[in-house]
């Protein structure tokens, strides 16, 4: 309601009052009571603190909203600043005002200033908090002297928002636990996916999709990357994984100790544990001895003796073959927990989050920072048949930011066609006229003369064809790993190169070499490499497809040895650096196709192995940057290239005294003795069978498993001789160079992994891949014209992204020249042959406990049994 009298007005029919006029004569003249005009008069005289009228009624209005509200409508509760509260109670505390008068002149009720009084009082007291008191009297005073905290009384005279522990019709705990649980398990499922994985009541889930957003937004989980670490700490780490971890942790823990403290400890242990092992060992030596002494005959001491030997070659390759099983599990069990389901996007992934970023599924999602200069270096020796579609492939990438060196050695007509790309905007040609130094000395030449812009050098050989996407997919797992590709951010990083995945596949049905050489990457680079990558060990540099810093390979430089990739890799572990690897970015290879040719590529791996070991060894084993894990990785990698061949003597040596001698070790029986030379057996099989299961690898390359054990046999003892070679020789000897057959065999597409126990106890979800309206770029039909590969090097660039992630085939050629596209089935026979393998295994396993233990009495009966002449 309009007021009667302005402000101004008023305050002129005050003065007069206050100037002597009669009261009775004024309330006549303006047309007001007495009582009216006598409120204003008292409030005039008590408002001294106020300039005028109109302050004061400025003020009125800050403190209260509504003073009569219209019919029908509810009244907003009157809102008191912070300074007004403030201002109200220093004028009782410091001004020694009344509460009554206080409480008139800011127009608020009694309650609510005592209300403000009591929390002001209780905040500002230090030590236990108090319950707050809304009786209509302040806080008596507290005889102890109490320091007063200003900041705390201050800040309870805040309006405090009511908490609300429970909603009408709210979810049970029971349901929030499960939507939780849900969440944490399959992080990349929206909240319509994960209203299927709740119970169904009826057709119905318990809760519905807007009762799962509601929970899901209580507790800060309603993007992808809040619910992947709200996963990270509700995942529960597998038994090995977490075994493997502990051990590793409470050694560190002891190397971390301050020196005096660290021997004081291992003292301790050594004279425990020392003596006690010590005791066991010389009862078993001096048992072992006796065996030996009362032998029936010099016959039986020889079958002793051939006994021993094929029990200590079959647990020296044990030991492989126990890291091969432990790696299968390590990498299945990882599968179930952190591999994701089809068609997950991750938008951006800290480096923190994750200590295995080789290992994430998919990063299509992922928005490169920046696209710094890489250079594409590629070392040519004769490879006349290849060349063509190697640089087809290289100069198709879809990356604008980038250069291709070729590094050519050539001494045929390879150099004639690595001139006619001379033109090529975005080729550099180096050719050298000698072998000095082999590859890594032609890769020496190629950082020289590199773009000073670059930032990152990605190498393949001859016989590989990347992906047109392959830059980015490295620089994604970069910019994952590093968090940025900012310079200044990832050159303080640790991480010096990138592996991915030699997919040997373009002529895996060639013949039975090609399909076992395909079945054994299988198994190295999906099962072993993979596991490594998980338990943090050392990740070797392969040679091809991998993305290293341009920083770092200036710093270190290219070594000249046969193996200049693991020399490269020992180098960068020993000054603390590591490698990342993941099986998602894929290139692929031609396998080699004859024996001799295997052959002599293994011996030149196995005797640069060797070499490089016995060259590093003391160096990184005393390295300070180095882990433990990659301390212990690097032993077990000292004589890799003989455990097949100690395998192949153990078995031998075990045969010969079962059948020949006709002895056994009293303490070890036969079923142990088969349950070892089946595990040893079945150890690398099962390894690249889980690698093709993983890979969804097509029915026909299982039966690369039989050729992979056949070749196996074949070419262990020439590694085993390369290998010692490389451990006595002073020099390493000559590059035995590898021909290329330039031929493509079989349909492929991108690799693709799934999580295996979801694919073993539910179904998988698998998109649908066609590959209709696609064109073969001339590279992979085996030939080429280069006067048309500029026009299909635009072909290659326009194809869409979600095509060159589907599908990068390479068509089987005929003698007809037509072309098929054979059809990918994924039937039962993988799923049986694996099973059949597990089953094998574990009941050998649990029928070895049943076995006696033979004393030296009955192992005597039973060789006299056996070398009687009458029996």
């Amino acid at each position: 309601m309009k007021p009667k009298l302005t402000l101004p007005e008023r305050e002129r029919l005050l003065k007069r009052v206050l100037a002597g006029e009669p009261v009775s004569s004024l309330c006549r003249e303006a047309g007001i009571s007495r009582v009216l005009i006598y409120r204003w008069l008292h409030r005039y005289k008590d408002s001294v603190q106020f300039k005028n009228l109109k302050d004061r009624e400025t003020q009125a209005k800050l403190m209260t909203t509504a003073v009569s509200p219209k019919k029908g409508e509810i009244a907003e509760r009157p809102h008191y600043p912070v300074t007004i509260r403030i201002r109200a109670i220093e004028s009782v505390l410091s001004q020694n005002k009344s509460i009554t008068q206080v409480c008139r002149d800011f127009n608020i009720s009694k309650t609510i200033f005592y209300r403000w009084l009591n929390r002001y009082k209780q905040a500002g007291q230090t030590g236990e908090r108090l319950q707050v008191d809304t009786r209509k009297q302040a806080l008596p005073e507290t005889t102890e002297p109490r320091l007063f905290d200003e900041n705390k009384a201050v800040a309870a005279l805040e309006d405090r928002k009511p908490f609300i522990e429970k909603y009408p019709n709210q979810v049970s705990d029971e349901y929030e636990d499960l939507i939780l649980d849900a969440a944490a398990h399959y992080p990349e499922l929206s909240s319509h996916k994960l209203v299927d994985m709740l119970p169904m009541v009826g057709n119905r889930p318990v809760v519905g999709n807007h009762g799962v957003q509601n929970v899901l937004r209580r507790h800060n989980l309603t993007t992808y990357l809040e619910r992947f670490a709200y996963a990270q700490t509700k995942t529960k780490t597998p038994p090995a994984v977490a075994t493997f971890k502990l051990l590793l942790s409470f050694l560190q823990y002891i190397f971390r100790l301050p020196f005096k403290t660290r021997n004081r400890l291992l003292q301790i242990i050594g004279f425990t544990a020392i003596p006690f092992t010590g005791a066991i060992f010389l009862l078993g030596f001096i048992n072992y001895i006796r065996m030996f002494a009362n032998a029936p005959s010099l016959l039986a001491g020889a079958g002793y003796f051939v006994s021993s030997l094929a029990l200590l070659f079959g647990l020296f390759f044990f030991l492989y073959s126990l890291k091969y099983y432990l790696s299968v599990i390590l990498v299945l069990g990882y599968s179930r927990y952190a591999l994701t389901k089809e068609g997950t996007k991750i938008t951006s992934l800290p480096g923190a989050a994750t200590t295995t970023p080789g290992l994430l599924p998919d990063l299509s999602g992922v928005e490169l920072s920046r696209h710094p200069f890489v250079s594409v270096h590629l070392p040519l020796y004769n490879e006349k048949r290849v060349v063509n579609r190697l640089l087809e492939a290289a100069t198709s990438i879809n990356y604008d930011n980038f250069e291709v060196i070729v590094c050519d050695d050539s001494t045929d007509e390879t150099k004639d066609i690595v001139m006619e790309w001379k033109n090529h905007p975005r080729v550099k040609i180096l050719h050298r006229d000698n072998r000095i130094g082999y590859k890594g000395a032609a890769l020496s030449q190629a950082v020289k003369v590199m773009d000073p812009r670059t930032e990152f050098v990605l190498v393949f050989d001859a016989d590989f064809i990347p992906f047109p996407d392959a830059i980015e997919q490295f620089l994604k797992y970069g910019q994952v790993t590093y968090t940025s590709l900012d310079k200044k951010i990832y050159s303080k990083s640790k991480v010096a190169a990138f592996q991915g995945y030699q997919w040997h596949v373009l002529n895996k049905s060639e013949n039975w070499i090609t399909r076992g050489v395909r079945t054994e990457y299988a198994g190295s680079y999906i099962i072993e490499r993979s596991g490594e990558e998980i338990y943090g060990g050392i990740k070797q540099i392969a040679g091809s497809v991998y993305l290293i810093r341009a920083d770092i390979l200036k710093r270190f430089g290219w070594g000249t040895s046969i193996t200049e990739d693991f020399e490269l890799t020992l180098r960068l572990y020993a000054d603390g650096y590591k490698v990342v690897y993941t099986p998602y970015i894929q290139a692929p290879s031609e396998c080699v196709s004859t024996i001799k040719r295997l052959i002599r590529q293994r011996m030149r791996w196995a005797e640069g192995h060797s070499f490089n070991i016995k060259k590093m060894f003391r160096h990184l084993l005393l390295s300070p940057h180095a882990t433990l894990a990659e301390k212990m990785e690097f032993l077990y990698l000292s004589p890799y290239y003989l455990q097949s061949f100690f395998f192949l003597l153990g078995t031998l040596f075990w045969f010969a005294a079962e059948v020949v001698f006709h002895a056994r070790l009293p303490f070890w029986t036969e079923v142990w003795g088969w349950s070892l030379v089946l595990t040893n057996l079945f150890s690398l099989p099962l390894m690249n069978i889980v690698g093709l299961f993983l890979e969804e690898a097509e029915e026909k390359d299982y039966l690369g498993i039989f050729s992979f054990v056949g070749l196996t046999y074949i070419v262990t003892p020439f590694q085993a001789y390369a290998s010692v070679k490389g451990f006595l020789e002073k020099e390493e000897g000559p590059w035995f160079r590898t021909p290329k057959t330039g031929r493509i065999t079989d349909t492929f597409r991108r690799g693709k992994f799934v999580a295996w126990f979801n694919w073993i106890f539910g179904k998988p979800q698998v998109a649908k891949l066609t590959a209709n309206n696609f064109v073969a770029p001339a590279y992979l039909y085996g030939t080429c014209d280069t006067s048309s590969m500029y026009s299909q090097q635009n072909k290659l660039t326009q194809w869409s992204s979600r095509q060159l992630s589907l599908v990068h085939s390479a068509w089987a050629r005929n003698d007809n020249g037509d072309f098929r596209l054979s059809n990918h089935r994924k039937g039962r026979v993988r799923r049986g042959m694996l099973a059949l393998f597990l089953i094998l295994v574990l009941l050998l396993g649990h029928l070895s406990p049943m076995t006696f233990m033979m004393d030296v009495g009955t192992a005597r009966a039973v060789s006299e049994e056996y070398l009687d002449p009458k029996a």
